[in-house]
């Protein structure tokens, strides 16, 4: 019913159900000490008795949850692209963060082609973790970073994000100054965009503010979920 009411509003439908509940229900608590009290129909009753009877429909509900049975991985396609099989061979999940990075070897043989910099204030080149600008006698790193969503907590992602993206600046030895927030958030309605946004930067500009770097500004963008 609640589901079935849920469903229609979201969707902005109509139709919803009326909820008639029922008059009279089994009320089992448990009053500690192994002790218990019902009450149906005004008749009251306690002793150990019913905190026995509880325990086993409180175990045997809890035991719903601890052999969850695995979830099925969805079909491949007819055609997929060479390779596409062994990498999901075992229903291992993707990994998020580090783990998700393109493996050492491929990305450097991706970047090899790439002319090393031709400017005199660029002073690392590609492959690093982080770019190093010269400014005079100063020296600023900066960096780029995203992470694809493994949670869809957006206040904790935006959170870990932050960390994960001044990680770079740290493995630099320097200490983060400003930060720009690029975020794509799935279709939604507008009003949802707005509040899971708000989430978002809350988050992140606690995380930033904590290690002295404020939010300067950013981009957003909607696409698939």
């Amino acid at each position: 019913m609640l589901l079935h009411n849920l469903r229609k509003v979201l969707a902005g439908h109509r139709g919803l159900r009326s909820y008639r509940p029922q008059r009279d229900y089994l009320k089992l608590i448990s009053a500690g000490s192994r002790d218990a009290v019902a009450d149906k129909f005004g008749l009251p009753l306690d002793g150990a008795w019913l905190w026995r009877w509880k325990d086993r429909i409180d175990r045997r509900f809890m035991e719903m949850f601890q052999t969850l049975p695995p979830m099925p991985l969805p079909p491949l396609p007819v055609r997929v692209a060479a390779g596409v099989s062994d990498q999901i061979a075992g229903g291992k999940p993707m990994c998020g963060g580090c783990g998700a990075k393109v493996g050492q070897a491929d990305l450097r043989a991706a970047l090899a082609g790439l002319p090393a910099p031709r400017r005199a204030d660029v002073l690392s080149g590609p492959g690093d973790d982080a770019a190093v600008l010269a400014h005079g006698g100063l020296r600023q790193v900066i960096t780029t970073d995203h992470i694809r969503a493994f949670t869809e907590d957006p206040w904790l992602l935006a959170r870990i994000t932050a960390h994960h993206a001044m990680g770079d600046i740290w493995a630099m030895g320097a200490r983060p100054q400003a930060a720009l927030a690029q975020v794509i958030l799935p279709r939604m309605s507008p009003a949802l965009q707005a509040r899971t946004l708000a989430e978002i930067m809350a988050a992140a500009s606690e995380a930033f503010g904590a290690s002295g770097a404020d939010i300067v500004g950013g981009h957003t963008s909607l696409g698939q979920s």
